[in-house]
């Protein structure tokens, strides 16, 4: 149609051009000159050239309209007012619509059919409405292709109207938007995804604006801070951020801002609606638009309040004794360690060291079983907890050895009244399950010196003074001196010395005569036992039998002697075959009688 009207132009205007080649010079009348006749010659011959100029501009127009009719994928439509059928149609409609254009035209109907039946109703509804009024519209619905793919169109038409100012046709548009559809229902549902996730998410989501308005937040952080929802968004960041920590997030949000970083993550503690404290690791990311300008932050809140109860107490049982709940031996060193630190920049500042092993502890386990022996070092433990300060650390190292850790004493003496104190609060009876038991500790005490630098430098020394006290008949305290730890060398020394002896059997009998004393006869010998040292000569059983005693070599000695022993007298009953009757004497351990295998030997 749109040709056909260019067609119209172009005709009428050489048509006009025709007629004024043909135009002959009327013959002149009685009052027409010469140079009128002249002037009406030029006149004509001007109107042909602009009639010629007109038609040539209307050529070209032409030509220009249908290249960019061929080559815009836009469809180019008119349709009479009259009947809704299509009068022209654009070479795009072949490519939106999948059918030819002179299929159109010989179904003038068939684009009306092509609607979807879903969107056809309201389609033809608003067209109608707009052909009755004759007003522009604006429309978008799918149509079915012949091969049954569809594709969104977006259709805007405006009226034509005639001479007497009725609407003629419908001059339009029509526009493939099918992509912005996708476009937009793939947004509607990435929206509706991310609204399932935001509202969904097991942590907490909140999106703040720049300055930490909360703008949206989700069901999980509102539960963990026990917030109604609608309240959490009347409220800045800030207020349920702890104070010490909000510092930290400003700081590292302007971070995002300026583009330092895109987001980052901490441990946080977030503050609930009663002031209760929510342990979390808190994700912070910024959203930009398509420009880059920051527009909010989205914010990742994860509630990890049972991992740092998991977490605390996994460093509570590391540092702590799982029976009696006191400082264990990695606690007790630590806490030594930084007071040999204060004293070491204040050579004024003291502390001390008490080491405590409860007397005859083993006879409660044995005669009464460990689960008695355990609740009477819970009990042991609360007692010696109430002897002490705050600040003082009572700990367990293991058994029934306990330590004391006295903190900012004055004097020796201070530690000593202490030692009492634990000294008077264990002798009262403990009453378990029925049983009324009474305990004592021998206790140990070291007091800070220059010469500490190590905190087992001290402890050692405490448990030093601790066997001293125990050497002296338990139930008290000893005060280390330096003598102690010479004494302790010697013996360390003299205990080596004593395996080697066992391998060597640098150990000699000699036997005393055991007689009548009213008749001086002969009735047998005591086994007396001594070491013949290499370097020291012959040792009384008094310096080296304790120490086999508290080793257990004791054992392996007292097996030695009745071998050798029974040796020898068989020896001397073959020699001395009158004397069949002789006997000795042996001073055997305790320990080895207790031996399972001793009457087999």
């Amino acid at each position: 149609m749109f040709e056909q009207i260019l067609k119209q132009n172009i005709d009428k205007s050489s048509n006009k051009a025709q007629l004024a080649d043909q135009s002959e010079i009327s013959p002149p009348t009685k009052s027409t000159s010469e140079a009128e006749l002249k002037d009406q010659i030029k006149l004509l011959e001007l109107e042909k050239t602009q009639l010629q100029s007109e038609l040539e501009d209307l050529r070209q127009k032409a030509l220009r309209f249908g290249q960019i009719v061929d080559n815009i994928s836009e469809v180019l439509f008119m349709i009479s007012a009259q009947t809704n059928e299509i009068m022209y149609i654009s070479p795009a409609y072949e490519q939106v619509w999948g059918r030819t254009r002179e299929s159109l035209y010989q179904d003038p109907q068939s684009w009306l059919k092509a609607i979807h039946p879903e969107d056809c109703f309201e389609a033809l509804a608003t067209l109608e409405t707009q052909f009755r009024t004759g007003e522009e519209f604006h429309e978008e619905y799918r149509i079915i292709r012949p091969d049954e793919s569809f594709c969104w169109v977006k259709v805007r038409a405006f009226p034509v109207r005639d001479a007497e100012g009725e609407v003629d046709r419908f001059v339009g548009i029509a526009e493939d938007i099918t992509e912005r559809k996708e476009a937009e229902a793939a947004l509607r549902k990435s929206e509706e995804q991310f609204r399932l996730t935001f509202e969904l998410a097991p942590i907490g989501m909140v999106i703040t604006s720049l300055d930490n308005q909360i703008e949206r937040v989700n069901h999980s952080l509102a539960q963990a801070l026990n917030y109604p929802e609608a309240e959490l968004l009347n409220l800045n960041f800030a207020d349920i951020c702890h104070p010490a920590d909000y510092k930290q997030i400003i700081r590292l949000e302007q971070d995002l801002i300026t583009g330092k970083k895109s987001s980052f993550q901490i441990e946080n503690r977030h503050l609930g609606k009663n002031g209760q404290i929510v342990d979390t690791i808190l994700k912070v990311l910024i959203v930009r638009d398509a420009q880059g300008n920051p527009l909010h932050f989205n914010k990742q809140i994860v509630d990890i309040r049972e991992r740092k109860i998991m977490e605390r107490q996994l460093l509570h049982d590391a540092s702590h004794d799982s029976l009696t709940g006191l400082a264990n031996r990695t606690l007790f060193l630590q806490r030594l360690q930084e007071q040999i630190d204060k004293r070491r920049n204040n050579l004024q500042y003291k502390f001390a060291v008490l080491f405590l092993d409860l007397d005859r502890f083993k006879l409660v386990n044995d005669s009464m079983g460990h689960e008695i022996g355990d609740k009477l070092l819970v009990a042991i433990a609360k007692r010696l907890e109430k002897c002490v300060r705050p600040i003082d650390t009572v700990a367990r190292l293991g058994g029934d050895e306990f330590t004391i850790l006295l903190e900012d004493i004055q004097d020796l003496l201070e530690a000593t009244k202490i030692a009492e104190r634990i000294d008077d609060a264990l002798t009262s009876p403990f009453l378990l399950d029925g049983y009324e038991l009474f305990s004592s500790t021998s206790i140990g005490i070291a007091i800070s010196n220059d010469s500490y630098q190590a905190p087992e430098d001290i402890l050692r020394d405490a448990d030093l003074s601790m066997y001293s006290a125990k050497e002296q008949g338990k139930a008290r305290y000893e005060i280390f001196v330096e003598s102690m730890r010479d004494q302790a060398v010697t013996r360390l020394e003299l205990e080596t010395d004593l395996r080697k002896a066992l391998e060597r059997e640098e150990f000699v009998i000699y036997y005393q005569p055991i007689t009548f004393l009213s008749t001086g006869a002969l009735t047998g010998f005591e086994a007396l036992i001594r070491w013949q040292h290499p370097q020291r000569g012959l040792v009384s059983p008094t310096e080296f039998i304790p120490i086999m005693e508290e080793t257990g070599m004791i054992i392996h000695l007292g097996n030695w002697m009745l071998w050798e022993i029974c040796t020898q007298l068989k020896q001397w009953q073959v020699k001395y075959p009158q004397h069949k009757d002789l006997k000795v004497s042996i001073n055997l351990s305790g320990r080895q009688l207790k031996e399972p295998n001793f009457l087999q030997y």
